[in-house]
């Protein structure tokens, strides 16, 4: 049978959740032909060690440490199938995801992605990081359109794939950057289904949090990702960082309220690991305003 989905894991270290990962897309239901490529550096021992372990995957090796999209098209490099599938190295997937994500482009859809679960919901640390980032991306959204995706588990046709260019080689949001410019281009076929299911680690440890949410706030300004104009007028005034703290903060509220509403309680218990992280991220972003005005002078 010919190969239909190639599926692409970027990995450094970390070499626990990257064999679970590896796990669980083995372990898929599914009549697709299907094949798994892990893009790393050859120098990292980890991976090498846990690749090794499973004599089906294919390598994409790479000389030196690689940004994670350089990772991504890296592994693209690779892939024989026409069908393009990026999980994060410390994401298991549900046993049906290729099953539902192969429906979804069946019904038109050129780019898709689904819920993101945590895969430590008690661990409040971790449930918040992702809390933070993934928002959007519930069990109870509604089937639908969206507007981008995060990196953590997506799908796309490899025609729109290179007609995009592939991922850039930013350090952060290089993810958000890709879905964006094929959301703009092919805003109808811009898929998110709740049935195709990942769950995400997380940071665990209160300085991962903070170094990682600094980060997303720092890319956010310098790279101009999602910017409207309240975002450009509130990057002129420091001083009023309360007000892009709050909206953020009302923002990830809304969203448990309007699809996780019976996920209230945990978000209480998360809130102070919530506002660290905020206060991160709106650190973050001014650092990063400045390094664009640097830039910009130079």
């Amino acid at each position: 049978m010919a190969v239909e989905f190639s599926i692409i894991v970027p990995a450094r270290g970390n070499a626990h959740d990257l064999t679970i990962c590896i796990e669980s897309i083995m372990a898929q239901k599914t009549q697709v032909e299907y094949e798994t490529i892990v893009a790393y550096c050859d120098q990292d021992m980890e991976v090498t060690e846990v690749v090794s372990r499973f004599p089906l995957l294919k390598k994409a090796t790479s000389s030196r440490y690689l940004l994670p999209g350089e990772a991504r098209n890296l592994g693209a490099t690779r892939a024989i199938a026409n069908l393009l599938a990026f999980i994060d190295s410390d994401c298991i997937l549900q046993d049906d995801w290729i099953t539902n994500a192969i429906r979804t482009f069946q019904e038109g859809a050129v780019l898709c992605s689904g819920a993101i679960r945590d895969t430590y919901p008690w661990d409040l640390i971790a449930s918040s990081d992702n809390r933070l980032q993934y928002a959007d991306f519930p069990l109870r959204r509604p089937y639908g359109t969206a507007r981008y995706f995060p990196g953590v588990h997506l799908a796309v046709r490899r025609s729109t794939f290179d007609a995009v260019g592939g991922f850039c080689d930013s350090p952060h949001g290089q993810d958000v950057v890709f879905t964006l410019k094929i959301a703009a281009s092919w805003p109808s076929e811009t898929i998110f289904n709740p049935k195709i299911i990942a769950s995400h680690a997380g940071r665990r440890m209160v300085c991962e949090l903070v170094s990682h949410h600094w980060n997303f706030g720092h890319a956010r300004a310098l790279e101009k990702i999602q910017f409207n104009a309240f975002m450009e007028w509130i990057a002129q005034h420091p001083r009023l960082g309360w007000m892009l703290w709050g909206r953020r903060f009302v923002y990830i509220s809304f969203r448990v309220v309007q699809w996780n509403v019976t996920d209230l309680i945990r978000y209480v218990f998360q809130l102070p690991f919530i506002l660290i992280g905020l206060t991160a991220w709106v650190k973050g972003f001014y650092h990063g305003m400045a390094d664009r005005t640097k830039v910009n002078d130079v």
